[in-house]
């Protein structure tokens, strides 16, 4: 098993990042400025460049998130461009429907483009049927580990 995990907690904002190929599971909470979003940003790129190859999804649970400052956007904008460069062609949103969250959401990626495919789900669950749909299965670990993290909420 070659998983990488990371964690990173600031007073305004917190996430984990956990990568096993081909999947990157990304648990964002709180509220999240500028500096938050670049930690996150520069912890993302460093386990793509040290694990992927080849395509890659991320699956990002954020019903915990609190949505970001404005200076998050172009953080978050130039790290989706950076994703899709390096091969991250699927992206699963995993929150209940927030009109706002939506919003910012909408801001700082697009729903398509090339190859990129970006969908939103309100359960973990539905998010992992559509990756492995779209050929990005779940690792049994990081399955267990997601099984786990909705036993402890």
């Amino acid at each position: 098993m070659n998983q990488d995990i990371h964690h990173q907690r600031s007073a305004r904002g917190k996430f984990e990042l956990r990568f096993e190929a081909p999947l990157l599971i990304s648990c964002v909470r709180g509220q999240w400025n500028g500096q938050t979003a670049k930690r996150y940003a520069d912890q993302l790129v460093q386990i793509i460049d040290k694990q992927a190859q080849g395509p890659w999804a991320n699956l990002v649970l954020m019903d915990d998130w609190g949505l970001g400052t404005p200076d998050i956007e172009p953080e978050i904008r130039a790290l989706v461009d950076w994703c899709f460069h390096q091969g991250g062609t699927r992206v699963a949103l995993v929150y209940r429907q927030h009109p706002v969250k939506h919003f910012q959401l909408d801001r700082m990626m697009r729903k398509q483009r090339g190859d990129f495919l970006r969908e939103s789900f309100e359960h973990w669950q539905d998010a992992l049927v559509w990756l492995d749909q779209q050929g990005f299965a779940c690792p049994p670990s990081l399955q267990q580990w997601l099984v786990e993290q909705q036993s402890n909420d």
